[in-house]
């Protein structure tokens, strides 16, 4: 159980609402300049993320205000389920940097815990998951280790200056490529991307649905790879920021080690700089089994920053 004190006095906690959207960014990219040396957040991504149809603002999210009446801190939880009859509940807390060791991020985290726990049932285990912890805050990973969490995975964030023209992609002559085809490959893509998916680390189904609004935000930055009547590779990008990014670039198992991977990874870098976007950027497991790192470094990728997630089983 997580020893929690009370919020300091004068300070009050209570659900976020629309009219919050502004502050709550406010304090999501100050402490994402402290911890990543850049924003990460914006109105119109929280806005999608309020308003989708699995969020609740009443039960789901929580903002502290000082005695002025300011928002200094805000945390945001959503359950997905994972395998094996299990819950996962991703919680996470921002809080702007001048409020940091007032105990205000530890009060947060137990709300959020007590929620998770009012989902343990006997035949269903809950995980409570706190994604993007940086390697930078040292504040943040020894208050999840005092609190009985266990690091379970690490990620690398990389980047690439889009300043001149990439190489032309090079492919197999039996592949050919197609940008995505609204109406048409929806099915087929998801199905392609959550085989490839279940091997990766951290890995956790997704419906249909979920996967959609996660991924088709851009479907104009899609590109599969096809063989015959199958699709054997996929790259999901989007733009947020004057940035590139890549969300998933995958290839299944009996088509690699043949330049796939790299050659969409080139489609892509070439789109974004087609748009005039400054940079490509993506986020990779550090351990990932398929040696996608290698590959990022190969076109000229450089490590950015680093960030964790942290686990607990309630």
């Amino acid at each position: 159980m997580l020893n929690v004190a009370p919020l300091p006095t004068g300070f009050q906690v209570r659900s976020a609402t629309m009219a919050d959207l502004a502050a709550v960014v406010r304090v999501q990219n100050a402490q994402e300049m402290a911890d990543f040396a850049e924003p990460l957040s914006n109105e119109a991504r929280l806005r999608k993320t309020w308003q989708a149809p699995d969020s609740n603002l009443q039960t789901d999210t929580w903002v502290v205000e000082n005695p002025d009446g300011q928002i200094v801190s805000y945390a945001h939880s959503h359950v997905r389920p994972g395998e094996d009859s299990e819950l996962r509940v991703f919680a996470k807390v921002w809080l702007l940097p001048d409020y940091q060791r007032r105990g205000i991020g530890r009060h947060l985290l137990h709300l959020a815990e007590e929620q998770a726990r009012g989902l343990v049932a006997q035949d269903v285990g809950v995980t409570l998951a706190v994604p993007w912890i940086s390697e930078r805050n040292q504040a943040a990973q020894h208050l999840l280790q005092r609190a009985g969490y266990q690091q379970v995975l690490s990620l690398t964030n990389m980047k690439l200056a889009l300043d001149t023209p990439p190489p032309a992609p090079v492919w197999n002559n039996e592949i050919v490529v197609r940008p995505f085809q609204a109406g048409k490959d929806e099915q087929a893509l998801y199905i392609i991307d959550e085989e490839i998916s279940q091997e990766e680390r951290g890995y956790m189904p997704r419906e249909f649905d979920v996967w959609q609004q996660q991924n088709l935000s851009d479907p104009s930055l899609i590109f599969l790879a096809w063989e015959a009547e199958q699709i054997v590779g996929l790259v999901i990008g989007g733009a947020s920021n004057n940035q590139g990014w890549i969300w998933h670039l995958g290839v299944r198992s009996a088509w690699r080690k043949q330049g796939l991977g790299m050659a969409l990874l080139r489609l892509e870098q070439a789109e974004f700089y087609r748009r005039g976007l400054q940079k490509m950027s993506l986020n990779v497991d550090t351990l990932n089994p398929t040696g996608a790192m290698r590959l990022y470094e190969r076109v000229g990728m450089h490590t950015h920053f680093q960030y964790h997630r942290y686990e607990k089983k309630l």
